[in-house]
This record gives C-alpha cells, structure tokens and sequence, in this order.
C-alpha cells in the first residue's frame, strides 16, 4: 500500500498537535502542583521556607470549638482561640521529633476548601455532631489526595514516626486484630500487628457501646496512606453513604466506624498498629485512661512505644480537669501528672 504525501502531512500534523498537547497538559500539571505546594506551604510547621517533596506529610488537625474552657475575658465567650495551652507543649514535641522526616501542616476547620478540590462544605460552619463527621469526611480526602499520616495535636512525640509510617503504608504481614491489641491467633507478636493494605490504623482504646467486651479498636485519630489510594477511597465512600443516613451520633455509639476497619483489616486490606505503640495501652497490657494520664501514681509504657496519646476531648469533658486544660505550658509542667512526667522528658 502506497502512502501519499497527504497521509504523511496528516501524520506529522497529528504528531506534532499530540507533542504540543503533551506539553500543555504536562505544563498545566506542572503548574497546578506548583499552586498546591505554594498553599500547603502555609500551614508548614517545621519549614516556613521550603515543602520538601520527597518527604510525606504529617497533618495535625486542631479540632477546637468555641467556648473550649478558657475565656480570655467575659466579653469573649465566643473566642475560637485555642485556649489549651497543654497542646502547644504536644504539638512542640511533635515538631521537634519529626520535622526533619516530615512536611508538618497544622490545619484547622478551615482549610478544607482551600486544599481540597471541589470540597465546598464549610465544615467551621456547622454544628455538632455533623461537624466532627464532616471533618472525618474531609480528613480522609485530604489523605487521599496528598497522602501522609493524621496525628491529633494532643499526641506526645518520643521519637520520629517516620519508621512506623513506612511500616504502615508498605507492611506486607497478614493478620487481624481481636480487639484486644493481639494478633489473630492471640499472641502479641510483632510480625503479625499488621495487615497488607496500604492504609493504616491505629488501635486506641474503645469508647463505644463495644467496650464492655473490646477493650481496643480502629481510630481514624492516628491513621494513613499513599497518596490516591483504593482502600482510603472505599472508606470515603463508606463515610459519604454513612453520613447522608445519619445526623445523630448513632454512629460514633455503636463505633460504625470502627467496625469498617475491623471488616478491613481482618481481609487483610488496611493495616492496623498495636496500641502500645500509641501510648494506649502501659506496660502490664491494661489501657491507658484519662485517669491515669492525670493521676500522680507512676504509669508505665512499653518501651516500644513513639509517644503518648492523650485523649483531649475527654479532658474538655470532665469538669474536674478543667484546671489542667486552663493551666500555662510551665505550669503543666509542674503539674503532678504523668502527662507533665512525659511531657517533661521531651523538654
């Protein structure tokens, strides 16, 4: 078969649009990368100059209301000013052990419109409890889009994550937890704590109508993955279904949530991470409670564990501790606690 001149022509033509295009995609790409590094960069904690892009992200969500305990004066009842002064001793340490292995982004409410695209919810607008289920919803796309690791600002860093991060998300080990911070068979072996998925979760103590009988489970507050990942999809589907059929906190007391993991990780589709590992679970395999957070009575933890989570809605909730919450970072400090015992070892 004989090609024409004019076949040629069309060929070259075809080509050249296909280059350019190429070119104008890659460029547009290019440009819209650029635009998310400049906006992430805002909310860098560790690095106000430079986004490294080899490095993942560490995203620290401050989940405060109004009203949360401490008024700077009666006329501002309504402030949105965090108030909690324990937290920037947490947030310190986090930053501290982890900033040179992570891009650190303290977010808040927000943000969500800005780095996520399409997202119009105004989740700082709405009100209980579909604000704390929208900012689930939010999280979670956030993660799929930039991947990295979600961390409360309450959490008391001992060392990097970076390790435990990449065991997370690239973990090949098979295995479902009891509920009980054991693997399947019911031993506590290190090489079966996790799954093969390429989501992670951290085990926490369980606060749902379960926890009579399940003394640990699935918390999305420690949780990650790779950026635009299957599994982190099919929990924002989850969620956006589960959302739209409940407006009441239904959810959170039958820890629906919880329950979706356990589903995933017993097939092996989401890793999970033992509690003591988190500061959730001491030395002699009981959990750790608020209590015992604020108790003068000496706590030990696993000596394996990256830090010591404490649970701050708890402590807004108990009226008895409110005199931590309003106290000065130097006074937590000095405060006869084993928050300030832990505390005081990473100051």
């Amino acid at each position: 078969m004989k090609i024409s001149k004019q076949q040629i022509l069309m060929i070259l033509l075809l080509l050249i649009i296909g280059y350019v295009y190429s070119m104008y995609t890659g460029k547009l790409s290019n440009d819209t990368e650029k635009e998310e590094r400049d906006l992430i960069q805002k909310f860098l904690a560790n690095d106000v100059n430079k986004m490294d892009r080899k490095k993942p992200f560490l995203w620290i969500p401050v989940e405060y209301e109004m009203n949360e305990r401490q008024w700077l004066n009666f006329g501002s009842r309504n402030t949105t000013n965090l108030n909690q002064p324990y937290l920037y001793l947490t947030i310190r340490s986090i930053v501290e052990k982890c900033g040179d292995s992570f891009n650190i982004c303290i977010i808040d409410d927000n943000v969500f419109n800005k780095l996520i695209p399409d997202w119009t919810i105004h989740v700082n607008r709405l009100t209980h409890p579909l604000r704390p289920h929208m900012r689930e919803l939010a999280m979670a796309q956030l993660l799929n889009k930039y991947g990295g690791m979600r961390l409360p600002p309450s959490f008391v860093c001992f060392q990097d994550l970076i390790t435990l991060y990449e065991l997370g998300i690239y973990t090949k080990s098979v295995s479902s937890s009891d509920g009980n911070g054991n693997n399947c068979n019911g031993n506590n072996n290190d090489d079966c704590s996790m799954g093969s998925g390429s989501v992670f979760v951290a085990e926490m103590v369980s606060k749902s109508i379960t926890s009579s009988s399940i003394a640990y489970a699935p918390n999305s507050k420690i949780m990650g993955c790779r950026k635009n990942s299957e599994m982190m999809r099919k929990y924002i589907e989850y969620l956006e279904v589960l959302i739209s059929k409940d407006y009441t906190e239904e959810m959170d007391f039958e820890g629906k949530i919880s329950k979706w993991f356990f589903n995933q990780v017993s097939k092996g589709d989401i890793n999970i991470i033992k509690p003591e590992l988190f500061g959730a679970k001491k030395s002699d395999d009981s959990p750790v409670i608020l209590d015992n957070l604020m108790s003068d009575t000496n706590m030990e933890l696993s000596k394996e564990s990256f830090g010591l989570y404490i649970p701050a809605d708890d402590l807004i909730k108990r009226r008895n501790f409110g005199w931590f919450v309003r106290m000065s970072p130097s006074q937590v400090l000095e405060s006869n606690t084993q928050i300030a015992k832990y505390l005081l070892a990473m100051n």
